[in-house]
């Protein structure tokens, strides 16, 4: 058996360097660019309660949702710092 570049081992017949096996990628809605924004938690926080109040009443635009969103998101979406 081969091994794809993680180290797993892969399938006879299936590409290695595959990084979605079992999956066919349509390239004519393949983005060509993908654009990252990022931001220190303590900022996004700031632009929330920056927001009028009438546009977060009655939201999860808590400190407490938005910690627990953040954390969520920060341990989905590790720091990938290829450019």
């Amino acid at each position: 058996m081969e091994k794809n570049p993680e180290g797993e081992q892969v399938a006879e017949g299936e590409n290695p360097n595959d990084p979605f096996p079992g999956f066919t990628i349509n390239t004519e809605i393949l983005p060509q660019y993908v654009i990252i924004f990022n931001a220190d938690d303590a900022a996004l926080k700031q632009r929330v309660k920056d927001l009028p109040m009438d546009k977060t009443t009655n939201t999860h635009f808590t400190e407490a949702h938005m910690d627990r969103r953040l954390k969520i998101y920060r341990d989905s979406n590790p720091a990938d710092n290829a450019v």
